[in-house]
């Protein structure tokens, strides 16, 4: 199972809908409850928030040390504001699906939602839009739209000291 949670969180972290989908049909088709898929995914991302707040004091997990390795490395690669939102978004989908008729629907949603916070206008999802441009611009990509021409993705300027044109402004 935490394979199958590593890849979903990973391609909600890469605001990939497809993919997304793709996974939660693949848990469909396999004949997981969804409701306990879900209660199950909230855990294992509650267990990343853990292991990335408790400073090596992981006795509060329920699970192996092979697992808690694996949660450390997977932990270190997510901000702890994302995951709070994640779980939040998960939480309250948990709630929403235990009568519903349309579980896949509503599942399918917040995965949306997940992926795509600027559908959203709460707090956390301006957080969440904030966090992704950052990311971004770390990296040093970035788009450029010259005056009435097309919208160009740029990289940093490769050479030291090289200006960066009024175009990439």
């Amino acid at each position: 199972d935490i394979e199958i949670f590593a890849r979903l969180l990973r391609y909600i972290s890469k605001s990939s809908v497809p993919d997304c989908i793709r996974v939660l049909d693949s848990v469909i088709l396999s004949g997981r409850d969804l409701t306990q898929f879900i209660t199950d995914f909230t855990w294992y991302m509650r267990n990343l928030l853990l292991v990335k707040t408790a400073d090596g004091e992981v006795e509060v997990l329920e699970v192996s040390s092979e697992q808690t390795q694996i949660l450390q490395h997977e932990a270190s690669v997510y901000d702890g504001e994302m995951l709070m939102r994640y779980i939040s978004i998960f939480s309250e989908l948990s709630n929403q699906i235990r009568y519903a008729s349309q579980k896949r629907v509503q599942t399918e949603l917040a995965l949306i939602k997940l992926c795509c916070p600027q559908m959203e206008s709460n707090e956390a999802a301006l957080a969440d839009r904030i966090r992704i441009l950052e990311d971004k611009l770390a990296d040093g990509v970035f788009t450029v739209r010259e005056q009435n021409g097309p919208v160009k993705s740029e990289q940093e300027p490769e050479e030291e000291g090289e200006p960066i044109t009024e175009a990439a402004l």
